[in-house]
């Protein structure tokens, strides 16, 4: 994934376990200052939390508009804790476990961008493969 324009600030990643109307879902997200963090978005507020965070940028995410390869792990059955991996550029950047109700395995996947207010950004994002469990 890279940032083609925009302005100050971008977010963008991957989601996955998303449910049919997207309010429900996992979202590995960086963003162009290094950031990374690992969220569970949920309509009911008592489970909509923050997973992961990184409190600093990452050497491993490449700043600004660089390319930055993002793959996201979503593993565990059905009723059974989610175990949560964000890996950019080859390097485990943050994990975590929602064992808290965790969404269901057969949801689906996604890519995401969200930008501070002002101009409007585009993100590239290329060959985007999904590996499935059997």
């Amino acid at each position: 994934a890279r940032l083609l324009k925009g302005g100050r600030r971008i977010d963008y990643g991957l989601a996955c376990r998303a449910d049919a109307q997207g309010t429900e879902q996992y979202v590995f997200r960086i963003d162009t200052d290094g950031l990374a963090a690992i969220r569970r978005f949920s309509a009911n507020a008592a489970v909509d939390r923050l997973l992961a965070e990184a409190p600093a940028p990452i050497a491993a995410i490449k700043a600004g508009t660089q390319p930055n390869v993002i793959r996201a792990v979503c593993v565990g059955a059905a009723g059974k804790p989610a175990t949560l991996d964000l890996i950019v550029n080859d390097t485990k950047v943050l994990e975590a476990t929602d064992s808290s109700q965790p969404l269901d395995p057969a949801g689906t996947f996604g890519i995401v961008t969200q930008s501070d207010p002002g101009p409007s950004s585009t993100v590239a994002f290329q060959n985007l493969i999904v590996n499935g469990v059997a």
